[in-house]
């Protein structure tokens, strides 16, 4: 069995989270200064609350985003956490072909996260890197799962897919 865990996010998405809860502090820290009266002030603290509250949560959301891959004898799952609360469990008798293969997630995709092509239908489920596992299925649809390790990927498909018997 082989299990990957993906957490690393490109630098620009800390970047830009950490800009957003700052512009946010310092939104909060001037409708605080700038109110007159106790009522005013009142509302600007609950609001400032608000404000510096949601760029918390997204922080939390952000930082806690990973993709997990699991293969073994039976097929392939994963899930996109937090967005998928459960594994999604592909048996490898509803694959038709499945490889590892460079892509380019700006150019195919618009980025990385969950992606949807619907000109080649395929789903894209990819953290960072250009690296991933397509699986082909009986159905037509494709999925793509980004990895860091695309030779060990490699070798668990030699493993379990490109069995003998299969060929």
């Amino acid at each position: 069995m082989y299990k990957e865990i993906q957490r690393t996010l490109p630098w620009w998405v800390y970047l830009v989270t950490i800009g957003l809860s700052l512009a946010a502090l310092l939104f909060c820290i001037y409708l605080i200064r700038k109110s007159s009266t106790i009522g005013e002030m009142q509302v600007s603290v609950l609001g400032s609350v608000l404000i510096i509250l949601i760029p918390v949560i997204i922080v939390i959301l952000v930082m806690s985003i990973r993709l997990e891959t699991l293969i073994s004898s039976e097929g392939v799952s994963f899930r996109f956490f937090p967005f998928q609360m459960k594994m999604r469990h592909i048996h490898w008798t509803e694959v038709t072909n499945a490889a590892v293969r460079k892509y380019r997630p700006l150019a195919e995709f618009g980025g990385w996260g969950i992606r949807f092509n619907v000109r080649y239908k395929e789903t894209v489920y990819t953290i960072s890197g250009n690296m991933g596992l397509e699986l082909e299925l009986k159905s037509g649809r494709k999925i793509l799962l980004g990895t860091q390790k695309p030779g060990k990927i490699e070798e668990v498909l030699d493993i379990y897919f490109r069995k003998p018997e299969r060929n």
